[in-house]
């Protein structure tokens, strides 16, 4: 069995591509998902209770 080597360049061409042919819809439908998630968002922070001075990062 012979080991397949990661191609860096032709992944992200085809994940560029994958993701170029399903923005018109992801743009079409943004202020609906926008709108319905805002209720789920403000409640993740309001339970996050981050308090002044402290600081919110991303993992």
């Amino acid at each position: 069995m012979a080991a397949h080597e990661f191609d860096a360049v032709r992944y992200k061409s085809d994940q560029r591509q994958s993701w170029d042919s399903v923005a018109a819809g992801w743009s079409r439908w943004w202020a609906t998902i926008e709108k319905g998630a805002q209720d789920v968002s403000d409640r993740l922070v309001e339970l996050a209770d981050i308090q002044p001075g402290q600081k919110v990062r991303r993992l």
